[in-house]
């Protein structure tokens, strides 16, 4: 919804697992630079939870914490002003979980004419710097390293095309 000078956005993750085990979804995604998310609810049939926003280390304490109790829980972190991270945990056998996030963001007029831009994809980064002795801490293709200790968390894998849609997008 865009009114005035502002654009509001809703955005739909949606998390299925296909397995037989209990899962986590990782989902890296990029938003516009000077959006400000400001709603995060998690679905799950027909629950809703709704997000609390919180200091970026305590939520992840909160998060860790229900994870280990088995509870559903969702992470939504900014890794860089434009790459956004959201982690569901306990995703149950065949479930499907929702993540819908709302973010605010000025437009800017150029010649009395007004754009929203809305990115879909986390496009490939160079990462300099020696690879880092420890493991990978996020789900990514990148070892963390010595210039960019958060490479394997802003470096999301890419589905093959054969594998399936290479961007499974809908805008409405």
């Amino acid at each position: 919804r865009i009114t005035g000078m502002i654009a509001r956005v809703k955005v739909e993750q949606h998390f299925k697992n296909p397995t037989n085990d209990w899962m986590e979804g990782v989902y890296v995604f990029p938003l516009p630079e000077e959006s400000a998310v400001d709603h995060l609810d998690m679905k799950i049939g027909e629950r809703v939870i709704e997000g609390q926003i919180k200091e970026k280390e305590q939520a992840k304490k909160v998060c860790e914490a229900a994870k280990q109790e088995g509870k559903k829980a969702t992470l939504l972190e900014q890794e860089r002003a434009n790459i956004f991270t959201t982690n569901v945990a306990n995703i149950g056998p065949l479930e499907e979980i929702t993540v819908v996030i709302e973010y605010q963001e000025t437009l800017r007029s150029d010649q009395g004419q007004f754009r929203i831009r809305f990115p879909m994809v986390v496009a490939s980064r160079y990462i300099p710097g020696s690879p880092l002795a420890s493991d990978f801490v996020g789900t990514g293709f990148s070892r963390d390293t010595d210039k960019v200790p958060d490479a394997s968390q802003i470096t999301p894998p890419v589905l093959h095309p054969s594998k399936g849609p290479i961007n499974p997008v809908r805008i409405i």
